[in-house]
This record gives structure tokens, C-alpha cells and sequence, in this order.
């Protein structure tokens, strides 16, 4: 555990899936690490939530670690040491494959993000919004898991409308599950909540953003680019 943080603090935005899993999901993963020079060269991490497909991120200098292989799998692939049959065997079997990019904010989205969270009447939401919450997003999230990560939103009335999440970790805050409900899309909202957790990640904490978006997800990455976020690494999404 100890090599992962240090690897971690060092490279928060190569390994926060892998730390973060390891503070918070202990007992649903499995994972694989190739050590280098003090830290680590790469890793292989399987996710296992009941009722759903396991999830693998293949990351880095992985050659000697097992890749495990489910009949229903999602696979983050970022790697290097990993055989041509065995990686044209998984794009071959897959129902879905994609592109995907990981955006990083640092210290120069700060300004842009505080402008853009005032846009609209965005605010933090809390445990009494969970009903609203799940709602909107239409997903089988449990309290636990809804109070997990840092959630805000944007409400027209008592109707939460737009929400974006983010997952707290020492160094870096990952942005993830940004949704609006389709009749308010265009109108500003997701930028909204997008920029008010940006803003708190790196105003309020003092640390840097990131997020993970479909590079073929036109208007998505026209927003986070407009915020300040770059692109800084690229995956190769599957799904079996």
C-alpha cells in the first residue's frame, strides 16, 4: 500500500483509480503492481460490484501481470509489455471500443471555473437531496455511495435539473458522472455544476481536477476544454 501512495503523491493523475479503490473499495478489488524505480511502472486493477460487469484499468509497463478475462468486462487500456494476439483478441471480442481522454485542470482553471460556477444557481448537495439525486440520474445508487463522492447540482424550482460529482483524494479531485436532464441541455447547466466542483477542488482544497471523457464526445469536450481542462493521456475504452 505504501509503494501505491508514494507512486500516487508523486503522479496523482496516472494512479488515482488504483489509490482511490484501495482507501474506499478495498473488499470488492483485485489488483496487480509492477514496482520501478522507487514507485510504481504499472498496474492492473479489476473492480468488482455485484449485479455488474467487472471493470479492468490496464496502466503503464504491465508485462508479467496477469490480465484477467471475464465473459462481460469494461477495460481502460493504457499499456505498454502486453502481447499483440492477447490486445487483438480483447478489440476483437469487443461490442465497443473507443477512445478516451483523461482532461487535467490545474491553477489556471481557477479564475475561468469561479466565473462560470456563478453562472447559475449551482450549490453542494447534501444527504436530504438523495432522492432528487437518483432521480434525475436514473441510476441503483445506494446512500452509501451517493454520499461517497462530493455531488452538486443546479435546481429550476424544486427540480434538480444538471449534476456533476467528484471524488475527494489527497492531490486531486476526479470529476465524473456530469449529467443534465436532456430538455435543459444548451442552456449552461452543465458547465455550471462542472465549474463549481472544479472551482472547490481547486479553491476550496487546493488541489488539481481531472476527468475522464469519449473523445468522440463533441460538445462534453468543447465544455471542459472552455473551463481550462487539457488533455493528457489517452485510453482505449472496450467493452466485452
Amino acid at each position: 500500500m505504501e509503494i501505491v501512495r508514494e507512486s500516487f503523491l508523486k503522479y496523482p493523475h496516472v494512479f488515482f483509480y488504483l489509490y482511490y479503490d484501495l482507501l474506499y473499495h478495498r473488499n470488492e478489488i483485485d489488483y496487480f503492481i509492477k514496482k520501478g524505480d522507487g514507485v510504481l511502472s504499472g498496474f492492473v486493477l479489476v473492480y468488482k460490484r455485484p449485479a455488474h460487469c467487472p471493470a479492468v484499468h490496464v496502466v503503464g509497463v504491465v508485462d508479467g501481470l496477469p490480465i484477467p478475462r471475464f465473459p462481460c468486462m469494461r477495460v481502460h487500456f493504457e499499456a505498454s509489455g502486453v502481447a499483440d494476439d492477447f490486445l487483438e483478441g480483447l478489440v476483437g471480442s469487443a461490442k465497443r471500443a473507443e477512445l478516451s481522454l483523461l482532461m487535467y485542470c490545474g491553477g489556471w482553471c481557477r479564475e475561468i471555473a469561479a466565473r462560470y460556477a456563478q453562472s447559475r444557481a449551482v450549490r453542494r448537495l447534501a444527504e436530504e437531496d438523495y432522492e432528487d439525486y437518483v432521480k434525475l440520474v436514473g441510476l441503483s445508487l445506494s446512500r452509501e455511495e451517493y454520499m461517497e463522492s462530493a455531488r452538486y447540482g443546479a435546481y429550476i424550482g424544486d427540480e434538480l435539473v444538471s449534476v456533476a460529482s467528484a471524488y475527494r483524494l489527497p492531490e486531486i479531485w476526479i470529476i465524473h458522472s456530469v449529467y443534465t436532464k436532456p430538455e435543459y441541455r444548451g442552456r449552461g447547466f452543465g458547465i455550471a455544476v462542472t465549474a463549481k466542483a472544479t472551482y472547490d477542488a481547486l479553491e476550496v482544497e487546493g488541489r488539481a481536477a481531472a476527468l475522464s471523457v469519449f473523445e468522440n464526445n463533441t460538445p462534453a469536450v468543447k465544455m471542459y476544454r472552455k473551463l481550462g481542462y487539457k488533455a493528457i493521456r489517452t485510453f482505449l475504452y472496450l467493452e466485452i
